[in-house]
């Protein structure tokens, strides 16, 4: 399971992170310059990582 937030999101990196230790094959990325709305401002790395996930 992929798990995404923004770098600037302390609460939901802090969230995702307990997800990713809760769940198994969780994997998160934090995205750099992003806040809780990860899809809008960080758009194309938010692609890079769901067509990695994609791909696997």
């Amino acid at each position: 399971m992929q798990l995404i937030a923004g770098e600037k999101d302390s609460k939901f990196v802090h969230i995702n992170r307990q997800m990713e230790k809760e769940i198994p094959d969780a994997k998160l990325e934090v995205v750099q310059n992003a806040g809780h709305r990860v899809h809008l401002d960080e758009p194309k790395a938010v692609v890079s990582i769901i067509e990695e996930v994609l791909i696997m």
